[in-house]
């Protein structure tokens, strides 16, 4: 599987297991980050051959080839084995095959040391199998392509103030508000004194700017998101985008400003909506963006985060006329 170069916290050798999937997977269906799915318990990965490390930049070297950098997990001979001897029938047809092989499910049970992104449908990755005859050694690649279901599936075990979100509830802010992806958590911003602005006749809102400083220092082991999304709820409890989101006229923003460390959003319109009743809930959930394919975290400055420097604090800045 090969790298694409991206990986976060420290990268430490890991216990790697690959086993076979039981359970179908359809490339048109939509799958969660935290689906549990139906697997043969037998751990496929060679015995001794379980702990691998991760090496991002030097690429692999053959004796008549090369390889990109990539994660390679030596199977049980004895899989490959059954593989050959299938019968003809099973590769007669892509549904013959998936109704006999429906896929594999790649983890770690490490617990920790770090995560890496793997490209899947580069040419590179695949399960290759070894063979032989009388004259020569020569190997088959069951491939990998956009034709293939793939999910992502995360786990979590949370410490500390984060504790709450083991049983999927919910924690304080308090000063640092976390959003981080790969189904973890997200900050929830509500706007307590949002409905005085209505005491002011005909008042019109110009611009709202919701500022959201980064809380921690840059770490290239850690590296921030580079942007944030921001999303309300409908009268039905149901997440929807601001209104705009979308929209090519007005650029609600979002993207990480690595010179004033800080994620800023123009949510002018969402909040005139609500004065004129057209917004179900008076707060905004802070959401990671490619949530299913990263795992990045940040932490934001809360509202009084910095007593004596406010200018480092979350906060909106309206700009309105009455």
């Amino acid at each position: 599987m090969r790298y694409t170069g991206e990986s976060y916290g420290s990268l430490q050798d890991q216990f790697f297991e690959v086993y076979r999937l039981t359970e179908d997977l359809f490339i048109d269906s939509t799958y969660y980050s935290n689906d549990d799915f139906d697997f043969d318990f037998d751990n496929l990965v060679e015995i001794g051959q379980e702990t691998q490390g991760f090496n991002l930049s030097d690429k692999l070297f053959f004796e008549e080839d090369s390889a990109n950098p990539q994660l390679r997990l030596p199977l049980d001979l004895a899989f490959g084995e059954e593989l050959m001897n299938a019968g003809d029938e099973i590769y007669d047809t892509n549904e013959n095959w998936l109704e006999y092989f429906k896929g594999i499910y790649v983890r770690s049970s490490s617990g920790g040391g770090g995560v890496v992104n793997l490209d899947l449908v580069d040419s590179e990755s695949a399960v290759r199998l070894y063979y032989h005859n009388d004259d020569d050694t020569l190997f088959y690649d069951y491939v990998i392509n956009t034709s293939c279901a793939r999910v992502n599936r995360f786990e979590h075990s949370f410490t500390g103030d984060l504790m709450p979100l083991n049983n999927f509830g919910e924690s304080p802010a308090n000063q640092v508000g976390y959003v981080q992806a790969a189904a973890v958590c997200k900050t929830r911003i509500e706007f307590p004194h949002i409905d005085d602005y209505n005491e002011f006749e005909q008042r019109t809102i110009n611009k709202a700017e919701l500022i959201i400083p980064v809380f921690q220092e840059f770490d290239e082991r850690l590296p921030l998101q580079s942007a944030l999304f921001l999303l309300t709820e409908d009268e039905d409890g149901d997440a929807v985008g601001l209104p705009g989101q979308l929209s090519t006229v007005v650029d609600i923003g979002g993207s990480y400003n690595s010179s004033t460390n800080e994620y800023r959003f123009n949510i002018s319109r969402w909040f005139q909506e609500y004065l004129n009743g057209n917004q179900a809930v008076n707060f905004v959930n802070l959401v990671s963006n490619n949530a299913g394919i990263s795992v990045r975290r940040v932490g934001a400055n809360g509202p009084e985060a910095n007593p004596e420097d406010s200018s480092n604090n979350m906060r909106l800045i309206l700009t309105f006329t009455d």
